[in-house]
């Protein structure tokens, strides 16, 4: 089973941003605000391993979609024999550095760093892309690099800035507070459903002053296929690791992520691999 992403981004959603303009207009504690993107996220089907070249699968650690500026990122290019091949790092669609190690660390992650990124072994095909972006926001809300379908565990994060304490956190779906009883930096759903489609985004507090970020998992149909097997990359124990599972007839759904704007410049740090 091969297991891929694929998330070509869309025109932002006016009545979010424009509501995030008012509120910056009328005084409202924010950031400058967060435009908002769709980019979806769904499996690259097949029946297994071409007759020549066998696929690599890319992953991310920490496995979020979105980082902050000057975090360190680490990629990893799986494959069934990795020893003894020459391994080749592409960002948007262009090689930028070849290793012989499978993983490659981006230790200061900057804005150049946001892309997608792909693998390649010696001997096999380029990897499905997976989508980084780096964002300079105080707040963000942090979702898996990977798809999420129905049934399996989603897991969100609302994160300050490079680990900062944040108090009060709240989570909305839609513009209704949905915040568990017992509530920390994460969201848990055990079982991703139909209901649990919608936009969301926290909010909370750092320093007195609240900020607010925009970001969300939805639900969409899968498309129709016959037959093959399918994989997808389900989240086990601990919760936000992914993990292949593969079965025979498709989920029926598919969660989608929101992306965001990176505002304002902070203190520079350089970019370095390693």
């Amino acid at each position: 089973c091969r297991v891929g992403l694929q998330g070509p981004l869309v025109a932002p959603e006016s009545g979010w941003a424009d509501s995030l303009r008012k509120a910056h207009r009328h005084g409202a504690h924010l950031l400058p605000y967060a435009e908002v993107g769709f980019a979806l996220f769904s499996p690259s089907l097949s029946t297994g391993p071409s007759a020549t070249a066998q696929k690599t699968r890319l992953t991310l650690d920490p496995p979020w979609s979105t980082v902050f500026r000057g975090e360190s990122v680490t990629l990893t290019c799986s494959t069934s024999h990795p020893s003894g091949r020459r391994f080749t790092w592409y960002r948007n669609h262009k090689p930028f550095r070849s290793t012989e190690k499978n993983n490659l660390r981006i230790k200061y992650t900057q804005e150049e760093d946001a892309g997608r990124y792909q693998c390649k072994a010696s001997d096999s095909e380029r990897s499905d892309p997976v989508q980084l972006t780096i964002s300079e926001n105080w707040l963000i809300l942090q979702v898996p690099y990977y798809g999420v379908f129905e049934g399996d565990p989603l897991c969100l994060r609302c994160y300050g800035w490079k680990g900062a304490k944040v108090s009060g956190i709240r989570y909305y779906r839609d513009g209704v507070d949905v915040t568990p009883s017992h509530v920390n930096s994460e969201l848990s759903i055990k079982q991703a459903r139909t209901r649990d489609s919608g936009k969301y985004h926290c909010t909370g507090s750092m320093r007195t002053t609240s900020y607010t970020s925009i970001e969300a998992q939805q639900v969409q149909d899968h498309p129709e296929d016959s037959g093959t097997p399918r994989c997808q990359i389900a989240a086990e124990d601990p919760p936000c690791d992914p993990l292949p599972k593969c079965w025979k007839d498709p989920p029926p759904l598919v969660f989608v992520a929101l992306r965001q704007r990176i505002p304002e410049q902070k203190d520079p740090l350089p970019p370095n691999f390693q």
